[in-house]
């Protein structure tokens, strides 16, 4: 919207650069060809066409700066997108490996809980106040090791 602005500023410039002439010339008569002649064999002073040349450097100008900010916003975008994609491989990364760190521990619970579970049926008692905690637990590993092979 600026762009079409100042754009129209640069032909309003224009236009007043080129005086009164556009004004009689938007008078004639389109029927009348004599009329129209004159018109067209306006020329423009060296100030005119310097003004003229400058308002159009500075539109080309700020229409570059205008594509310029679009490519500027593409690539932002598209890095963005990539940054994201990126982050949600390294989330589901991460979410893998906790997944299988979490069931590997609740195998070995399970495991530990399955060796309790036979030394406590073979006789060892993990709860009571035993003196000879090391040898009853010896024992009981002893014959849960002959009852299981």
């Amino acid at each position: 919207m600026r762009t079409t602005r100042k754009l129209s500023l640069a032909a309003l410039t224009l236009s007043l650069s080129l005086g009164l002439s556009g004004l009689a010339f938007a008078q004639t008569p389109a029927a009348d060809p004599a009329a129209a002649a004159p018109a067209a064999a306006i020329t423009l002073t060296p100030i005119q066409s310097i003004k003229a040349a400058h308002a159009q450097r500075k539109a080309e100008r700020q229409a570059a700066v205008a594509q310029r900010k679009a490519d500027l916003k593409a690539a932002h975008d598209k890095k963005v997108a990539d940054l994201k994609a990126t982050n949600d491989n390294k989330i589901a990364d991460l979410k893998a490996t906790h997944d299988k760190k979490i069931t590997d521990l609740k195998a070995a619970h399970d495991k530990k809980i399955a060796e309790l579970k036979k030394l406590e049926a073979t006789g060892y008692q993990p709860a009571a106040k035993d003196p000879n905690y090391p040898q009853d637990l010896q024992n009981a590993e002893k014959k849960a090791a002959t009852s299981g092979q």
